[in-house]
C-alpha cells in the first residue's frame, strides 16, 4: 500500500546485511529510508527528522532494551516503535511491548513479513494523521463558533476576519483578558487557505522571558545520558501553517528583535544555519496592552510593532456588548447541559437581570465559568442563587425589564409587576440574611405580618439562609 504522502522510516541496527534488506522494503514501499548504526547516531536523527516509525534492534552496543525504547520515546513520543529481535528473546516480547511498541520482527528478517509489518505501520501511522487532523478541524471550527454576538463591534470583527483571512499579512488582535482573541486567531487560520496545516499557539505569560527565544526559534540542548539532540522551534513547526503568539509584549527583547528580522527575511538565515530551508509563516499576534505606547517608551520593538501592525483587530470588552450578553450566557447553557447530561432550559429574568447589569472584569471567560458552576448546581432553571454574591449583588431590575418592555412591546402592567416582584424577593432574601434567618425580626424591619412574610417566601421560592434553624416565636 503506497501512501500519497511520503514517510520517513529510520533503521536502527548494528548488523548491516538486516539493515540494508528494510530499507529496501522501505523503499519499495515509496517511502523514505534512514539508517543509523549506533544508538547515539539514532537518536540524533530522531530529534533532527522526526521519523513517523522507527524499526530498532533492541541489542545496541551503545544503548539497549527499554533505555532505548524509552529515549526514543522521549525525543519523539508519537513515533511508532517495530523491534528488531532475535528468536531467543521471544519470551521477553510481552514485557517489552508494555513500553507502547506497535509490534516486532524476528531476526533473521522475513522479507514477506517485513513488508507486511511496514505496510500496517504505515496504514495505522496514515489513520492516526487523519484523526489529528479531524480533531484539529472540529477545534478551529468550535473556536470559530464561539465569536458569538451580534452588537457591531462583533459583525464588524467578523466581516474584517472574512477580509484579511485570504491575505497573507500579519494581524495583530488587540482586547482585554478573556474577550476571545484565541477563538479570534483560530477563525482567520480556519478561513485562510492554510487551514489545513498546523496552528501552533505560543502562549508567552506562561513562559519565563529568558526562554521565549529559544522556544521560538530553536535551541541546542543536551540531555543526560549525553546524547546530543535539536529542539526545533515553534517557527519551523508552524511551516506552512500558522503561528500565534499571545501576550507578544512579554517576549524578551532579543526575541522580538530575531522576530522582526525573521518577518523580513522570512527564512532561518537569523540562525546561524544559512542553509536552512526557507520558512513559509502566517504569524497572528495577540496583546491586552497598547503596543505603540510601549513602543515609544522602549519596551516594544519598534520594527517588530510596525510589521505587526499589517493589520489590527481591536476586541471589544464583554461589558461593552450589551445583549450579547445574553446570547453567549444561552450558548454556554447549551454546552454544558451537553457536557453535563443535565436538563437547565433557561435563565431566570431575574439571573438574566444580574448577568447583564455585571461588569464582567474576567470577560467571556469569566462568563463562561459563571454558567458552568450555575449548571451543575441548577435543577431546571438558572437563578440568581446559583450565581456568585458579588453577580447577584449587582442586579439593576428596573433597567433591565424596562429595556425588555421596549424590546417586547409588553404592557407597562406586566412589566411593573415583574418589577415589584423582584424588588420585594430581594429586600426580603437581604434582610433574611441580616437577621441570620430568624423570619421575626425580618417581618418587624420590613413592617410587615408574619403570614404575609411567609406567604411571600413561598411565593418567590426564597429559601432560608443556609444553616439556620427555623426560629421559634415567643411570647411577650
Amino acid at each position: 500500500m503506497r501512501s500519497k504522502q511520503r514517510l520517513k522510516i529510520l533503521v536502527l541496527d548494528f548488523d548491516v546485511e538486516s539493515c540494508q534488506q528494510l530499507v529496501k522494503v522501505i523503499e519499495s514501499e515509496g517511502q523514505i529510508a534512514l539508517r543509523a548504526s549506533t544508538a547515539q547516531t539514532g537518536l540524533e536523527i530522531v530529534a533532527q527528522e522526526h521519523p513517523e516509525i522507527v524499526i530498532l534492534e533492541l541489542r545496541m552496543p551503545d544503548l539497549c532494551g527499554t533505555s532505548l525504547i524509552a529515549k526514543v520515546r522521549q525525543v519523539h513520543q508519537s513515533a511508532l516503535i517495530i523491534m528488531l529481535t532475535s528468536t531467543h528473546t521471544r519470551e521477553n516480547l510481552s514485557d517489552i511491548c508494555g513500553f507502547g511498541v506497535y509490534d516486532f520482527l524476528l531476526k533473521p528478517v522475513n522479507i514477506n513479513e517485513a513488508m507486511i509489518t511496514i505496510r500496517n505501520a504505515l496504514h495505522t501511522r496514515k489513520l492516526a494523521q487523519e484523526v489529528t487532523t479531524l480533531k484539529r478541524q472540529i477545534q478551529e471550527a468550535g473556536d470559530a463558533d464561539q465569536i458569538i454576538g451580534d452588537c457591531p463591534a462583533i459583525v464588524n470583527i467578523r466581516q474584517q476576519i472574512e477580509q484579511v483571512s485570504q491575505n497573507p499579512i500579519s494581524v495583530c488582535i488587540l482586547g482585554e483578558r478573556g474577550t476571545g482573541k484565541e477563538s479570534i486567531a483560530h477563525a482567520i487560520h480556519a478561513s485562510s487557505s492554510r487551514s489545513q496545516m498546523s496552528f501552533i499557539s505560543m502562549d508567552c505569560s506562561l513562559l519565563a522571558k529568558k526562554d521565549t527565544a529559544a522556544i521560538l526559534f530553536g535551541k541546542e540542548m543536551t540531555e543526560a545520558a549525553g546524547y546530543p539532540m535539536k529542539s526545533n522551534g515553534l517557527l519551523a513547526k508552524a511551516t506552512v501553517g500558522t503561528l500565534f503568539i499571545k501576550d507578544i509584549e512579554q517576549l524578551s527583547y532579543s526575541a522580538q528583535t530575531q522576530l522582526a528580522l525573521f518577518l523580513e527575511e522570512q527564512d532561518m538565515g537569523l540562525k546561524e544555519d544559512r542553509a536552512s530551508k526557507s520558512l513559509d509563516i502566517r504569524l497572528l499576534a495577540a496583546s491586552q496592552q497598547d503596543l505603540r505606547t510601549m513602543m515609544k517608551q522602549g519596551k516594544f520593538h519598534q520594527d517588530l510593532y510596525y510589521r505587526l501592525n499589517e493589520f489590527s483587530l481591536q476586541v471589544p470588552s464583554l461589558r461593552e456588548r450589551g445583549e450579547d450578553i445574553r446570547m453567549l450566557s444561552k450558548y454556554f447553557l447549551d454546552k454544558y447541559n451537553q457536557v453535563f447530561k443535565k436538563n437547565v432550559v433557561t435563565l431566570s429574568p431575574e439571573a438574566e437581570a444580574c448577568l447583564c447589569a455585571y461588569s464582567w472584569p474576567g470577560n467571556i471567560s469569566e462568563l463562561q465559568s459563571t454558567i458552568k458552576r450555575a449548571v451543575i448546581f441548577a435543577f431546571d432553571c438558572v437563578r440568581t442563587e446559583h450565581l456568585s454574591k458579588e453577580i447577584a449583588a449587582n442586579s439593576r431590575p428596573a433597567a433591565f425589564f424596562i429595556q425588555a418592555n421596549l424590546e417586547q412591546n409588553r404592557p407597562m402592567k406586566e412589566v411593573s409587576r415583574e418589577v415589584i416582584s423582584h424588588l420585594e424577593k430581594e429586600l426580603i432574601q437581604r434582610a433574611l440574611e441580616k437577621s441570620g434567618g430568624n423570619k421575626v425580626k425580618t417581618a418587624r424591619w420590613l413592617e410587615i405580618d408574619y403570614k404575609t412574610l411567609f406567604t411571600k417566601m413561598k411565593q418567590y421560592h426564597i429559601r432560608e439562609p443556609h444553616g439556620q434553624a427555623r426560629d421559634v416565636l415567643r411570647r411577650g
